[in-house]
């Protein structure tokens, strides 16, 4: 997969992984077509280059992961302090989706 096949990402993070990954795949043409000390200078950019994409998707996982975290101690704090709307919330959506399919 192309690295301009990642979709559009809105986090300046994610951008640079993105542009990161295009340099990569560019850097790699032309050392397919090099030999020699320029090809082994052209690997070792994209080491390099791989590298610090790497750890930019690193640096992503973690942020999301600590936003899903987050996410969940809110709704687990709602859902503690709301037992009874969530009950009638739970009960609205079977409710539908009873008379939903019932229909077909």
């Amino acid at each position: 997969m192309s690295a301009t096949g990642l979709g559009r990402n809105r986090t300046p993070k994610a951008r640079d992984v993105r542009d990161q990954l295009t340099q990569v795949e560019s850097m790699l043409g032309q050392a397919a077509k090099e030999t020699g000390e320029k090809a082994s200078n052209l690997f070792s950019q994209v080491e390099a280059k791989l590298r610090s994409a790497t750890d930019a998707v690193q640096e992503l996982q973690e942020d999301a992961i600590s936003r899903a975290r987050a996410a969940g101690r809110v709704a687990d704090d709602y859902v503690s302090d709301n037992p009874w709307q969530m009950i009638g919330v739970a009960a609205a959506v079977g409710f539908l989706a009873g008379a939903l399919l019932s229909r077909r």
